[in-house]
């Protein structure tokens, strides 16, 4: 085992990213945030006391319109630039211009306290929507305004209390994630029933408050670190965090994943996830977040909306290194079933390019011997492999230099 945990603390013990907050919070000061969403570079605010809009953070704009309830629990967007989905306490909405929000708590919903409400397609037949509530469970529908039909085989006591949901398919994959603060629940059958995959989740691991899922590999943000599990094996932490997690999202058109709390990480490959130097963001733990093209928007749970340009943090991509080499990051990554790694060489050197399995297990030698000094690429063909998490590394005479991740998701 003395391999697989060498590669497992080079893969996750990266240095902290430097970042240059600032506070764009105009008007916005006293109010807790409870979500943010982009589209292109206008950031929408959902706060304890209504929505709020910027063209660039440096003010806000009330779009409440006449939303009856004005404690949003949620936001999504989506389709154009002024739809939205709303939750609040008092029943779902949804505006297609930042003026009139319709109310489409309709009829069916057991409660009015909606944490969420949203979803979209994972097959041709799926349900297209979705309220997740809170202590009544899963409420789905054919439209957005209902009638509402709970979903909740599978989910009792807290698994009731519904926090958000993913969904993930591919040619072998189709399924639904919820997360609840009874832990996390899996759908297979068009959200008729429930399966649990809290395995060996105890205590405020159960509070789950975002999950990206690939099918064989789950990633979660909980009340007590941020987490991960492959093809069905036991949670293990995917940082050394055990703070409170709120936000995990991936934005890959900007290229960056977000990870927020207590304490900030970022990633460029969707696996490395790098500590974010949070000095200058104040109002508590970090309860949303959102990316335009080019910043990255935090909003805090006593208040205040800050950003950081995306060139600010990108600089943690690189870690420290010996002169002389670079291994560069996979791509595609995630990949099915091929993928590039490049390497480059200062000089000539003695190389080894290798891949390993979690249990580091070699998998693959794609490249060993003498080497010109320059750019390398090499193709990693994972076709008779299982999905999931490999790394790669660069042995450079003779001695372990650089090793990274990458996802294998068929």
């Amino acid at each position: 085992m003395k391999t697989a945990l060498g590669l497992l603390w080079l893969g996750f013990c990266l240095p902290a990213a430097h970042a240059d907050w600032e506070a764009v919070h105009d008007g916005l000061e006293n109010l807790e945030l409870r979500a943010l969403v982009a589209y292109a570079d206008t950031v929408m605010a959902g706060t304890a006391d209504g929505i709020f809009r910027s063209q660039d953070g440096s003010s806000w704009t009330d779009i409440s319109g006449n939303l009856a309830m004005r404690d949003v629990q949620g936001l999504w967007g989506g389709g154009a630039p002024r739809v939205l989905w709303v939750a609040t306490f008092d029943g779902v909405y949804q505006t297609v211009n930042h003026d009139h929000y319709d109310n489409n708590t309709g009829s069916g919903l057991g409660t009015a306290d909606a944490h969420y409400y949203w979803f979209g397609d994972t097959s041709e037949e799926a349900t297209e929507c979705a309220v997740g509530t809170n202590g009544a469970g899963l409420y789905v529908g054919a439209d957005w305004g209902g009638p509402w039909t709970a979903r909740n085989n599978g989910l009792t006591g807290d698994a009731l209390v519904v926090n958000n949901m993913s969904g993930y398919s591919d040619d072998d994959f189709d399924g639904a994630y919820l997360c609840t603060e009874g832990g996390l629940f899996l759908s297979t059958d068009n959200l008729a029933s429930w399966s649990s995959l809290n395995r060996n989740l105890s205590g405020d691991q159960l509070h789950v408050n975002a999950v990206l899922g690939f099918g064989t590999v789950e990633m979660i943000a909980t009340d007590a670190g941020f987490l991960y599990s492959l093809e069905g094996a036991d949670w293990a932490p995917l940082v050394e965090d055990d703070g409170v997690f709120n936000v995990f999202a991936l934005y890959p058109m900007q290229g960056i994943g977000l990870a927020f709390g207590t304490n900030g990480y970022v990633t460029f490959d969707n696996f490395s996830y790098i500590p974010v130097d949070m000095g200058g963001v104040s109002g508590g733990l970090v309860t949303c977040a959102t990316v335009t093209s080019t910043h990255i928007y935090v909003g805090t749970e006593t208040g205040g909306v800050f950003r950081t340009p995306i060139d600010a943090v990108s600089v943690g991509e690189q870690a420290p290194r010996p002169e002389g080499f670079r291994l560069a990051q996979n791509t595609p990554n995630p990949f099915n079933p091929v993928t590039r790694i490049p390497y480059e060489l200062a000089h000539p050197a003695r190389i080894r390019l290798q891949v390993h399995d979690l249990l580091g297990r070699r998998v693959a030698l794609l490249d060993q011997g003498l080497r010109e000094g320059g750019r390398h690429q090499l193709n990693f063909d994972g076709s008779g492999l299982a999905s999931g998490i490999y790394f790669y590394s660069l042995e450079v005479d003779h001695e372990i230099r650089a090793t990274r991740r990458m996802l294998l998701s068929k």
